[in-house]
């Protein structure tokens, strides 16, 4: 029989999975609405200068929404609902979980989505949050941040990587890009010149902005920036 502990422990394991490969998904223009959705909060020019710490001040709103759920995009609540689905009916009808082991389960999967891969991935775009400041969180939070930092860069080095950008696809945890190869700790060896390429060949790829007027404008906001990266 199934303890409630493997039940819980289970869960979280299995939403940070869907969450990583969805992601990867996103970013590999496999299913391309999926990466176009995805694509316009990475290439927004005028929320993210191209080679800057992308944060404003006080608020971050991928979507131009105020309901928590609305403003996480199709991109990530049709394929999320779907998954949701689908572990319904695999944890009652294949593993022969009770219901209020299958109800627990969404439950934890649900909220643990919601907080991080939502509320925590927002604070990341916010300057000077107070998860950075906390002298009990912001080792782990600056971490995490840096690796977030990484995946916001579009970078072309060698003929490679065509603006996808596919490192750093966790959001709570590198685990999973430590275990399918796509954990990437710092940019050493990347010039400026490589992510504002990088960045311009992402603008092409999706159709995004006027490239030629917003990318300088982006550019020109970005070098006058204090958090380049």
């Amino acid at each position: 029989m199934i303890t409630w502990l493997v039940v819980c422990i289970g869960s979280l394991v299995l939403v940070e999975f869907y969450g990583y490969w969805l992601h990867y998904i996103q970013h590999s223009d496999k299913i391309r609405w999926l990466s176009e959705r995805h694509m316009n909060h990475h290439l927004n020019l005028e929320t993210y200068p191209p080679g800057s710490n992308m944060r404003p001040s006080k608020t971050y709103r991928h979507h131009k929404t105020k309901s928590p759920i609305l403003k996480y995009g199709a991109e990530w609540i049709v394929p999320g609902g779907t998954l949701i689905c689908l572990t319904i009916f695999l944890e009652y009808y294949l593993l022969g979980l009770s219901i209020p082991q299958v109800t627990v389960s969404i439950t934890l999967m649900i909220l643990y989505a919601y907080v991080m891969f939502g509320w925590l991935h927002d604070t990341m775009h916010i300057k000077g949050h107070w998860l950075s400041k906390n002298r009990y969180t912001k080792k782990r939070y600056r971490q995490l941040l840096r690796l977030h930092d990484i995946h916001h860069h579009y970078i072309i080095s060698r003929g490679v990587n065509k603006g996808l950008l596919p490192y750093n696809l966790g959001i709570s945890t590198p685990m999973f890009d430590k275990v399918f190869g796509t954990y990437l700790s710092n940019m050493r060896g990347y010039s400026r010149s490589e992510i504002l390429i990088g960045h311009k060949c992402g603008l092409r790829r999706y159709n995004i902005g006027d490239e030629d007027e917003d990318y300088k404008k982006a550019i020109e906001e970005s070098n006058s920036g204090q958090n380049t990266f």
